[in-house]
């Protein structure tokens, strides 16, 4: 999937101060443990790679301090990247293709290995590649007998100078027979990931600046990775990245451990240039054309097209910060406006978050090449702060202890941008922290990312599993919902809440259906033009309106509706959230 910005809009580019010897080498010496030491040292990790550098020391302290010097230093962007490699489009690009039997560490038998990926179309940033090993570090060059070039790009015009666009991680996935692609960096700061029979679909990003405001939207790159040589029994791969742009720059180490799901820690402590008007911490993009709630206007005989269909958020009801205090799970439906949308929530502590693919039924997309059903839900989960990179040759004079923490309270956002291509991403979600960075201060983050099928296992109430929007016959202005949720407790005696913005609700109902699935229907009149949000959730009737508790004897007897002084305090399910467009 191309990034949310146009497809075509080009991606920044290099350094060339920082290119002399290799992208960041000069730098990195001047902070790492010992100084470089002989090039013709240790022998190269990979033999078949010309023009390697090898010798110097590698710390996490070396990584950061590098990060902090950057950003003592104005962004300087690099040449820009050869005219022949922005003329090739989609299907002339993918006429390059890694050679499999050149892959890092595959001689060695490893478990976890890596390709690297060749500039051109979209991919137009220049990325270093290191590897580490045994605390050194090694420098990969370019080099295109590395690749195949087929068809019309055979005579490509490439050199040393085009170098790498970013690389895949190749390992065990549950259930597969080969070691096969699970993770990427690619483009900008993007990365993505698969888990054991997904495909891929939404994709993350380190970081997002000024994303969702009057200005125009920045894109950090990454400029280098280093990728830990794995052991013979490694079950994760360790990654380390340099992050920059005009506003910040960054330090990350990615830990990433391919399963069912895959599971990605990442760790970072940023340096700020300038405070931007907007930090989206760990910013989620992907795609929605069309589905439940919107009908498909392109003639096209699939019944839904997205990568996700929800934006799913688990939160503190407290306004501060309380590991211990009661949570909410919300479910905001996907959808597409005629006009770019910002919404947002704010929160006094997050629990998690994430872009879902929760409907997995392959008769909802008829799409059996795309395979929508398997792309993977995106869930994040703050950790705590953790600096890391606090030893020898790390910033000085930091006072780690006194950090900001970026999940202490912020807002959840999401953007929707109306589109009717399928590769381009119109959806993203980003978590915008109520503490603000200081210019030239470490601003430390932490959270780990989860490819997951469906839903977070953790989120064990009722969801909604289904809605539809429709014309009222009774009234033009007028839209008619309904909302299926599955998982409620069979016996348990639900009542619908409802509650509106924009908008009046009326004709609430609910309906026990053979499957045991609970049906709420309701009506929507908007008070203007605009849409109408909707909130539905189901809770138990209390105990003075059902006289038995929270239990009726039969699903016959559920009451219809129930205004919230008569529902009791514990969902049983999450609250589904719309915006209601009206009709076309």
């Amino acid at each position: 999937m191309s990034p949310i910005a146009p497809p075509r809009r080009p991606a920044p580019v290099l350094v060339a101060a920082l290119a002399v010897a290799g992208l960041l080498s000069v730098p990195y010496a001047a902070f790492a443990d010992e100084p470089a030491e002989d090039p013709t040292g240790p022998p190269a990790l990979i033999p078949w790679f010309p023009g390697t550098a090898h010798g110097q020391s590698f710390s996490e302290g070396a990584i950061t301090a590098l990060a902090e010097h950057l950003a003592s230093k104005p962004f300087v962007p690099d040449p820009p990247v050869p005219q022949e490699l922005i003329d090739l489009d989609y299907d002339a690009y993918r006429k390059i293709a890694w050679k499999p039997e050149m892959s890092l560490w595959r001689y060695l038998d490893a478990p976890i290995q890596a390709e690297l990926m060749h500039r051109g179309d979209i991919l137009r940033n220049k990325v270093q590649i290191n590897t580490v090993q045994d605390g050194k570090v090694v420098t990969l060059a370019f080099d295109r007998n590395l690749f195949e070039y087929r068809g019309d790009v055979v005579g490509l015009p490439v050199d040393a100078g085009v170098d790498y666009a970013g690389m895949k991680l190749i390992g065990p996935l549950p259930g597969a027979k080969y070691l096969q692609e699970f993770f990427a960096f690619a483009g900008a700061s993007y990365f993505r990931g698969i888990s054991a029979g997904q495909v891929y679909g939404a994709s993350a990003r380190a970081l997002a600046i000024d994303i969702g405001t009057p200005r125009v939207e920045e894109f950090p790159i990454v400029r280098g990775l280093w990728l830990q040589r794995p052991e013979v029994d490694a079950k994760a791969a360790r990654v380390w990245a340099i992050l920059d742009s005009h506003a910040v720059a960054g330090a990350y180490r990615f830990d990433v451990t391919p399963g069912d799901p895959t599971k990605c820690e990442v760790r970072a402590t940023l340096f700020f240039r300038h405070v931007p008007t907007k930090v989206a911490v760990a910013p989620a993009s992907s795609m929605f054309l069309w589905g439940d709630g919107f009908e498909n206007l392109k003639q096209d005989a699939r019944p839904e097209v997205h990568d996700s269909d929800g934006l799913l958020v688990h939160a503190g009801v407290e306004e501060t910060e309380n590991p211990n205090g009661p949570t909410e799970w919300t479910f905001r439906a996907l959808g597409q406006q005629s006009y770019p949308s910002v919404s947002g929530r704010g929160y006094g502590s997050i629990r998690g978050f994430g872009l879902l693919q929760r409907d997995r039924d392959p008769a909802r997309y008829a799409d059996p090449e795309t395979r929508y059903e398997d792309r993977p839900s995106l869930w994040i989960t703050p950790l705590p702060p953790d600096p890391f990179g606090t030893g020898p040759g790390a910033v000085n004079g930091a006072d780690w202890d006194d950090v900001p923490n970026v999940w202490a309270g912020g807002t959840v956002e999401l953007l929707e941008y109306p589109t009717d291509f399928e590769g381009f991403d119109n959806i993203a979600a980003w978590w915008v922290p109520a503490v603000q960075p200081t210019v030239g201060e470490p601003y430390p983050m932490a959270y780990t990312l989860n490819f997951v099928s469906g839903d977070p296992p953790e989120h064990e109430l009722g969801k909604a599993a289904a809605w539809t929007r429709s014309a009222d016959p009774n009234d033009p202005k007028a839209t008619r919902l309904t909302v299926d949720f599955v998982g409620v407790p069979k016996r348990s005696n639900p009542a619908p809440r409802v509650t509106t913005q924009g908008g009046t609700d009326t004709d609430i109902a609910i309906i026990p259906m053979a499957n045991g699935t609970r049906r709420v229907t309701l009506t929507i009149k908007p008070d203007a033009d605009g849409p109408v949000t909707v909130d539905v959730a189901l809770f138990p009737k209390s105990s003075e309106e059902t006289g038995e508790g929270s239990f009726a004897g039969s699903d016959s007897d559920v009451p219809a509706s129930a205004s919230p002084g008569e529902l009791s305090s514990g969902s049983l399910s999450e609250t589904w959230r719309f915006l209601c467009p009206p009709l076309p």
